[in-house]
């Protein structure tokens, strides 16, 4: 998957970065970081309608927006635009646009929102 996000910090200074998103070295660093499979984040897309709203029979205890929030951080660090420290890059993010392609057989489709506003979820894959 590919993903463009955009960051405005507390000063209203924006950076931007493309990249992949989600990779095999964002899943093992996402496990070891929280302690839990990758394959949550799958949960989380299913929580929300199309239009990125919470869909009222969604459990919102389960929907972390650290974890969005992290794998934004790697995708970033990678584009050298966020510091080595992912909970320092954190305190100075006011706003977090993502917007995440996700190549699937039927097609190409693009989620764009606001975190934390609302936490976009993407399904993680394996290969």
């Amino acid at each position: 998957m590919r993903a463009r996000i955009k960051i405005t910090d507390h000063e209203g200074k924006t950076s931007d970065a493309e990249g992949v998103f989600a990779g095999w070295g964002d899943q093992v660093a996402f496990e070891r970081r929280f302690g839990v499979n990758a394959a949550v984040m799958g949960r989380l897309r299913e929580a929300f309608d199309d239009s990125g709203l919470l869909k009222p029979d969604a459990d919102a205890g389960s929907i972390k927006t650290e974890w969005l929030a992290f794998l934004a951080w790697r995708l970033m660090a990678r584009a050298g635009v966020a510091g080595s420290s992912f909970d320092e890059w954190l305190e100075n993010v006011a706003d977090l646009e993502l917007t995440v392609e996700d190549n699937e057989e039927e097609g190409t489709e693009a989620i764009e929102e606001s975190v934390p506003t609302i936490a976009t979820a993407t399904q993680l894959r394996s290969s």
